[in-house]
């Protein structure tokens, strides 16, 4: 009995789950993700340098838009990494080198286009 619960526990362990890392609050708001028609089963990450900020698979059965608000600790310089992947193949993996900003930044990612835009946000709180 012990050595199933114990198989088990690793099993769950090793299962994957969406992460929501720094999550906006009312004091900071300084990074707003937005991907336009994610297929299902597909999978994001962003991660700031080294740091997972956000780790998401798709469930649905249906395309689904991801909008998501961060609070991040900008570095003077870093680097925002995004990908998207299905089947074990990248369909979208960049790295943008950043500085710090004034107010934060809106990144955008049409799917569809495998187009993505950055742009600094200038409704965006305080950081």
């Amino acid at each position: 009995m012990i050595l199933v619960l114990g198989v088990l526990c690793s099993i769950m362990a090793c299962k994957r789950s969406n992460t929501n890392r720094y999550p906006a609050n009312e004091e900071c708001h300084n990074l707003n993700l937005s991907i336009s028609q994610l297929h299902p089963h597909e999978r994001v990450a962003l991660l700031y340098d080294t740091r997972l900020v956000l780790r998401h698979r798709v469930d649905s059965v249906h395309d689904i838009d991801l909008n998501k608000d961060f609070c991040i600790k900008y570095r003077d310089k870093g680097t925002l990494r995004l990908i998207i992947w299905a089947n074990k193949k990248a369909l979208i993996d960049t790295s943008i080198l950043i500085e710090r900003p004034n107010s934060g930044y809106k990144l955008m990612v049409s799917r569809p286009q495998m187009a993505i835009t950055l742009t600094p946000d200038i409704t965006a709180d305080n950081l």
